[in-house]
């Protein structure tokens, strides 16, 4: 009977599901750590035994000690919604293991009263915030930003533990405690204690995105309001998303926020990524410039919150709340690609061109300065001034070879660009999502629903689409770019083409990058030209290798473009 009561707290903890193979097997899970439990401890109490004590009297003594650990464990609430029934079992076997006789089962219970209290007084911290923003009864919520900014800002501390007593306040900067969930910080309260602080977080955050909305969105849209004027608001309002979810917050914590949020992340980049307007006044001049440093840093919190919410979704089972949340990140991220990468290489190419003008401008002061050199000096017979000969020419020319290698733009300055261009920044952020998006067979989905519109962008700007009879056009847009995102959107390319229908398109795209269509074999390739041509052959050599062997495959699409 013992072994059935361990074998009941088990599958009570990791529940049922609607596919009865699926409880077939978590019965059996079930039944087979109940015997392994009950056999260690048997086991254990055999070879602890105490002088005097029967072997039958021992292991009476254990089997009690397990039934009532089995009712103790029954008194809490089902993990199944957050944890793997596996992990379940292992840890419930752990508890078995650790707890060796009643006295200290009354000893955890004494801590998780202590814990109960400390989560009640923490509780109430929460609730008075929910009572604040949410309308309760005939009561109504705050509605002042101002005053939701001031009720905000506690948030964050109320969802992280203290540090403990026992570490030096210099060596607390270095104490870890943003990677917890909220949860960890009433570990061992009571049921009751535990489901209302979380609904009231969920509570809390359904509030914050509804504010965003309903109200400061809105008011964009109206142009009510400028970016500069509620950055303080967004900026204490973001600060509240870094924080540990799990499978259960999703639909209250990000289901709200995250539309508006797009929504916002649109606005921020009209103003961040705005080209100065140079008839302006030094007044209007100064105001434009605050409020576009003020949209960069916006945007940079909102791509923050985007990255840290695509990373914890990633390693997520697919739910329909997870699968909405991931076809609207999704969505976010390849509307900005596609709206950010063609300002980045339009800026690039700017910065380029300025440049060389001024090398341009820098060699002709100094051809200028040599000419009057050797120009000044007398001739060998005659004494009078030499006039542009073939041997001056000639030397002049040599000399505006040497000046305009000398001071010709560097590789580096490629894969460093200045920090000053605001839309590689931007780009190099969505790129990073970007990175945590290859790497998640839930996003990949996603990614296989749009995937014409993630090639356009990624390997071709919107304006020149893949298919189409400007190439050059196409190449040259593609190659605008700094040679640092060139290369990196070819490598981040490798599971999201792989992941998705073969396409002959996409591969002579590849091969042109490549070289394999077009003439580069120069001895004066650049160093850049050659570094996408590597990469461009690396990401077909990952396509032939990883890929299938079936008639839609994308070696046998390899196969085929190449005999055409």
């Amino acid at each position: 009977s013992s072994r059935i009561k361990v074998a009941a707290s088990i599958l009570y903890h990791i529940g049922s599901n609607e596919e009865k193979s699926t409880n077939h097997e978590r019965v059996l899970l079930s039944w087979r750590a109940s015997l392994q439990i009950m056999e260690t401890g048997i086991r254990e109490a055999l070879l602890n035994l105490k002088p005097g004590l029967q072997r039958k009297e021992a292991c009476i003594e254990r089997c009690r000690l397990s039934n009532i650990i089995s009712a103790f464990l029954l008194d809490f609430p089902t993990l199944s919604a957050i944890a793997s029934p596996n992990s379940i079992a292992d840890e419930i076997t752990f508890i078995y293991k650790s707890i060796r006789a009643p006295k200290d089962l009354e000893l955890i219970k004494l801590q998780m009263d202590s814990r109960t209290e400390k989560s009640t007084l923490r509780f109430i911290g929460f609730r008075s915030l929910e009572l604040l923003l949410q309308t309760e009864d005939s009561v109504e919520g705050i509605s002042n930003q101002i005053a939701i900014e001031t009720t905000m800002t506690s948030l964050p501390r109320l969802l992280r533990q203290s540090p403990p007593s026992f570490i030096p306040s210099e060596h607390l900067s270095n104490y870890e405690l943003n990677n917890q969930h909220y949860s960890s910080i009433i570990a061992g309260c009571a049921p009751s204690i535990h489901r209302c602080l979380t609904s009231s977080v969920h509570s809390i955050y359904e509030c914050l995105g509804a504010i965003l909305a309903s109200t400061l969105v809105q008011d964009l849209q109206r142009n009510q309001k400028t970016i500069f004027s509620m950055s303080s608001f967004m900026f204490g309002l973001l600060a509240n998303y870094f924080t540990v979810l799990r499978q259960s917050d999703f639909k209250s914590v990000l289901e709200n926020i995250v539309p508006s949020l797009a929504k916002f992340i649109g606005f921020c980049r009209e103003d961040a990524l705005k080209e100065e307007d140079s008839l302006l006044t030094v007044e209007e001049g100064l105001l434009c410039a605050v409020n576009r440093n003020t949209a960069r840093r916006l945007l940079h919190a909102c791509t923050s919150v985007i990255l840290s919410t695509c990373a914890q979704l990633s390693s997520q089972e697919e739910t329909p709340v997870s699968t909405r949340l991931v076809k609207t990140l999704s969505h976010l991220v390849l509307q900005e690609l596609s709206a950010t990468i063609p300002i980045a290489g339009k800026e690039f190419m700017h910065r380029e061109k300025k440049n060389i003008l001024n090398t341009v401008c820098s060699d002709w002061d100094e051809c200028k300065k040599y000419l009057e050199g050797k120009t000044s000096q007398p001739g060998p017979n005659t004494g009078e001034d030499v006039t542009l000969s073939t041997p001056i020419l000639t030397a002049l020319i040599g000399h505006i070879s040497h000046l305009s290698m000398k001071s010709s733009v560097s590789p580096s300055s490629e894969f460093f660009p200045p920090e000053s261009l605001a839309p590689c920044r931007y780009l190099n952020q969505l790129l990073s999502i970007l990175h945590v998006i290859s790497q998640s067979g839930l996003f990949l989905k996603s990614v296989r629903d749009q995937s014409n519109d993630w090639i356009n962008a990624l390997l071709s700007p919107k304006e020149f689409p893949l298919v189409t009879e400007d190439q050059e056009a196409t190449i040259f847009n593609t190659n605008s770019l700094p040679l640092r995102y060139r290369l990196r959107i070819l490598r981040l390319l490798r599971p999201l083409i792989l992941s998705i229908e073969a396409n002959p398109d996409v591969v002579r795209h590849i091969l042109e990058l490549s070289g394999a269509m077009i003439n580069i074999i120069d001895s004066e390739v650049s160093t850049s030209s050659a570094s996408v041509t590597k990469d461009a052959v690396s990401l077909l050599r990952y396509l032939y290798a990883f890929s299938g062997e079936g008639s839609h495959s994308w070696r046998n699409c390899i196969h085929q473009v190449v005999e055409d």
